[in-house]
C-alpha cells in the first residue's frame, strides 16, 4: 500500500474523530445548524483533500504534514460553517505542527514560517479590532496557522 493511500485512510480516521469530538464542543445550541450527513460529509472531503495533499508531498515528512494540515482544515471549516466559531483547541496545536514541520522538513525555512505566522497574526488581528464583528479571535489564530 502506498503512502498516499495509507496517508488518506488515516486522514478519514481522523477526520471521523475529529467531527464526532467537535459536536461535543460547547457550542450555542441557536448557532448550530447542522450540515445534513456531516459526519459523512468531513470524512469523505478529509479523505480526498489529504489524498491529494500526500499526493504531491515530496517526502514521507512532507506528506504526512500536508495530509494532517488537510484534515485540520477541513474540521475547522465545517466547524466554522456551522457555528461561525473556530475553536482553539484546533488552529493553536495545527499552528504548533506547522511551525515544527518548518524545523523538520527540509524544504522549508523556519524564519520564514515563523515570521509568516506572526505577519498573519499581526495582519489579521488589526483587522478583527477595526472589523467589529465580522472577524473573530478564532480567525486571527487560524492566520498564523494558514
Amino acid at each position: 500500500m502506498g503512502p498516499t493511500i495509507l496517508f488518506t485512510i488515516l486522514a478519514g480516521l481522523l477526520a471521523w474523530t475529529g467531527a464526532r469530538w467537535s459536536q461535543t464542543l460547547p457550542y450555542y445550541e441557536e448557532q448550530r445548524r447542522a450540515i445534513p450527513y456531516r459526519t459523512l460529509f468531513t470524512v469523505a472531503l478529509a479523505m480526498l483533500s489529504a489524498g491529494i495533499a500526500a499526493w504531491q508531498g515530496e517526502s514521507m515528512i512532507s506528506k504526512g504534514f500536508m495530509a494532517l494540515w488537510s484534515v485540520v482544515f477541513t474540521l475547522i471549516a465545517v466547524i466554522d460553517i456551522e457555528t461561525h466559531f473556530i475553536p482553539n483547541v484546533l488552529s493553536l496545536p495545527a499552528t504548533g505542527l506547522a511551525l515544527l514541520a518548518s524545523l523538520v522538513d527540509p524544504r522549508l525555512n523556519w524564519r520564514s514560517s515563523l515570521l509568516g505566522a506572526l505577519l498573519g497574526l499581526i495582519i489579521f488581528y488589526v483587522i478583527y479590532r477595526v472589523a467589529r464583528g465580522g472577524f473573530g479571535m478564532g480567525d486571527v489564530t487560524l492566520s498564523a496557522f494558514m
